[in-house]
């Protein structure tokens, strides 16, 4: 008896050519293939996590909150540019970065002087991260980023 590997259920979620996709998922996947393949591409995010020394977690926090105004006055392709706080380690932060297209993040963004500032004031007290670690990614446009 031979398994069809392209298409299984397995626990709750169907396995189709190697993509697991949850059960609630499943249907707007199978619109989206009808319609004419997978979901569009949406806007390229980058998360950066990290952990800070405290007592430098005023002073990052103060400077990023300078280069957010920046970005949000003068980046109208910049969709977001957020940092949130550990509810459990108040050390910890998480930057959220969303971008119409992936050449946005290097420019404007890694372009202008305010964000260079910034750069070059992390890279002066590199010391501050406890760790700091990143990944990007494109949203798939299943689920919703606001209301």
């Amino acid at each position: 008896k031979k398994k069809n590997k392209t298409k299984r259920k397995e626990r709750g979620a169907f396995v189709h050519k190697r993509l697991f996709v949850p059960r609630t998922h499943l249907v707007i996947l199978l619109i989206h293939q009808r319609e004419g393949g997978m979901p569009k591409q949406g806007a390229w995010c980058l998360h950066i996590a990290l952990e800070l020394k405290s007592e430098f977690v005023d002073k990052f926090l103060l400077k990023f909150a300078e280069l957010a105004r920046h970005v949000e006055a003068n980046e109208p392709d910049t969709l977001s540019y957020e940092i949130g706080r550990s509810d459990q380690i108040p050390n910890k932060f998480i930057i959220v970065e969303r971008y119409a297209k992936k050449e946005h993040l290097a420019d404007p963004h890694q372009t202008s002087e305010p964000f260079k500032k910034f750069k070059e004031w992390m890279n002066a007290n590199e010391e501050m991260f406890v760790s700091k670690e990143g990944f990007s990614f494109y949203e798939q446009q299943i689920g919703y980023m606001h209301r």
